[in-house]
């Protein structure tokens, strides 16, 4: 069985904001990674259209933390690097400590 290589980055938040589809969009580029968030709350149009430019994956999912841990396991039973975020603490390591 082949297994597969590459790495997966699995952000979660509640609900996804531009500025975390972008984050992730960023990184995901930078890394020729694989990206996906998972969140509970649905996104606005503009965020989604963004994701879709971004080549973010979106996953919508009640329990969303335990769906990230979910998809961490099984990309890294099928050989990927898999990093998984917490893109509330992202947000508030963007704010301005002032």
């Amino acid at each position: 069985m082949h297994m597969a290589s590459g790495l997966v980055i699995i952000g979660y938040i509640r609900r996804p904001g531009i500025v975390d589809v972008q984050y992730m969009a960023q990184i995901i580029r930078r890394n020729e990674a694989r990206g996906i968030i998972v969140f509970r709350d649905p996104p606005t149009y503009n965020v989604k259209i963004r994701a879709l430019h971004g080549e973010v994956e979106l996953v919508e999912e009640r329990n969303f933390k335990k769906k990230a841990q979910e998809l961490e396991a099984r990309f890294k039973e099928e050989g990927y690097s898999v990093v998984r975020k917490n893109l509330m603490d992202v947000r508030d390591g963007m704010r301005d400590p002032m």
